[in-house]
C-alpha cells in the first residue's frame, strides 16, 4: 500500500494551524486580561492618590452637617463648603463616577468570585462604594447621600493600607512575578541612599 505523502503533510498542516489558532486565542485572551488588571491596578492608585482630599473633605462636611440646623450654618459648615470646592476643582463628579464604574465593571468581568483570592473583588466593591458615597455626601453636602454616624470611615493609614493590599493581589492576579513597593522600603532609599544616587548620577 502506498502511503499518500501530500494527504498526510496537509492534514498535519491543517491541524498545526488549528493548534496555532487556540494558542493565539489563548494568548490574546491573556493579554486582553492583563490589559484589564493594570487598568484596574490605575484607578485604584488613582482613587488611594485623593483618599487624602476625599477623607478631609467628608470630616469637616460630616461635622458641619450634623451641627447646623436650618435656621443656621455653623462654621464648620462654612469651612466644609471651601474643602467641598477645593475638591470638586481637582476631582469632579463625572470624574469619580466614571472610575467607580469603570472599576466595578473591569472587577466584575476580570476577577473570580472565589474568596481563595481573598475576596480581591468584594473588596475593591466595597471601597468603591465607600469612596463614592463619600465623595457624594460631600458634593450634596449631605442631602443626596445619607451616612451613619457609625459608619465605618478608614483613616488614611487604614486605607492606604487595605488599597496597597489590593493592589498586591492584582499583581498577583497578572501573574508576573512581581511585587508593589513598600513605603517603608521607599523611606529606607530616600534617606539612605538616594542623595548617594544623586551624586553618583550627576557624573555621567
Amino acid at each position: 500500500m502506498q502511503i499518500d505523502w501530500s494527504k498526510i503533510i496537509s492534514v498535519g498542516a491543517i491541524l498545526m494551524s488549528i493548534i496555532t489558532i487556540i494558542i493565539t486565542k489563548k494568548n490574546l485572551k491573556k493579554q486582553l486580561r492583563l490589559s484589564k488588571l493594570e487598568e484596574i491596578l490605575e484607578i485604584t492608585f488613582f482613587l488611594k492618590g485623593y483618599y487624602a482630599s476625599v477623607f478631609r473633605a467628608f470630616t469637616f462636611m460630616k461635622r458641619g452637617v450634623y451641627e447646623s440646623t436650618e435656621e443656621n450654618e455653623t462654621q464648620s459648615l462654612l469651612e466644609a463648603k471651601k474643602y467641598k470646592d477645593n475638591l470638586i476643582e481637582i476631582m469632579t463628579r463625572e470624574i469619580v463616577i466614571d472610575k467607580i464604574s469603570r472599576l466595578k465593571i473591569l472587577s466584575n468581568a476580570y476577577l473570580s468570585n472565589s474568596i481563595k483570592g481573598g475576596n480581591l473583588k468584594i473588596r475593591i466593591h466595597v471601597i468603591s462604594d465607600l469612596y463614592y458615597n463619600m465623595y457624594m455626601f460631600v458634593y450634596s453636602e449631605g442631602y443626596a447621600m445619607k451616612i451613619e454616624s457609625n459608619a465605618i470611615i478608614p483613616h488614611l493609614h487604614e486605607m492606604e493600607s487595605f488599597v496597597n493590599k489590593i493592589e498586591q493581589d492584582i499583581i498577583k492576579e497578572m501573574k508576573l512575578g512581581y511585587k508593589s513597593i513598600d513605603n517603608n522600603l521607599k523611606e529606607k532609599y530616600f534617606k539612605e541612599q538616594f542623595e548617594k544616587d544623586l551624586q553618583m548620577y550627576s557624573k555621567f
